[in-house]
Order: structure tokens, then sequence, then C-alpha cells
């Protein structure tokens, strides 16, 4: 079974990679960096997919406890 990811692991792994480009612009040029980049913006792109269609058709799991205040700030976006 596919593994349903949650609004927070999105955004989590976009921050990875984020952080990953920055490193990579500031001449940390290795293999292993642009491999784990590269695995990690095919990743994204699966996962992007799949939370644009549960945000389509109201099925998202934001991945926080409900009584979070991060939850709350996530609903409002």
């Amino acid at each position: 079974m596919k593994k349903k990811y949650t609004l927070k692991e999105f955004y989590e792994l976009e921050r990875k990679i984020f952080e990953l480009r920055i490193s990579v612009k500031n001449g940390n040029f290795n293999n292993e960096l642009r491999e784990k980049l590269t695995t990690l913006e095919i990743e994204y792109e699966k996962i992007s997919s799949q939370i644009s269609w549960d945000i389509e058709n109201c099925n998202i799991d934001y991945g926080y406890e409900d009584n979070n205040e991060e939850l709350k700030r996530v609903k409002k976006i």
C-alpha cells in the first residue's frame, strides 16, 4: 500500500531540499549530495501530486495534533 503523506511531511521535505540547494549553491558539489538532492526532488514531485489531490478533495492530513498552534496556523494558509 502506498504511504499517504501529511502536509507536515511535505513541508519538511521542502525544507530539506531548500537547504541542500543552498549547500550546492555555496560550492558543495560532491556527487553524494547531488544524488541525495535528486532523490528528494523526485520524492517531492510524487508527494506534491498526492498533496494537491488531497487538498482538492478536502482529504488533507495536516500531520499535527488538533490542539497544536501549528495546526491552527497551517489551516489558515
